[in-house]
């Protein structure tokens, strides 16, 4: 985590929108997998958790960021 007063550098700043877009092209590409499985399936109960892990940890990037510039 940042301390108070310092800003991420340019390179961090990218490093971050790399990590976040990589996040949001696996979420899509996950709902759309799972629109062909069987609900009750493993897979689908699998492909739903790693969803939800990957929202939480997107909005944990959203969250850093905010913290990032209020200061």
């Amino acid at each position: 985590m940042p301390e108070p007063n310092q800003s991420l550098t340019q390179h961090e700043a990218v490093e971050l929108h790399e990590l976040i877009s990589m996040q949001v092209v696996g979420i899509k590409k996950l709902k759309k997998t799972s629109t062909t499985l069987p609900e009750d399936s493993e897979l689908a109960n699998y492909i739903n958790e790693v969803l939800e892990t990957k929202e939480q940890q997107i909005g944990e990037f959203k969250q850093f960021i905010g913290m990032d510039v209020q200061q």
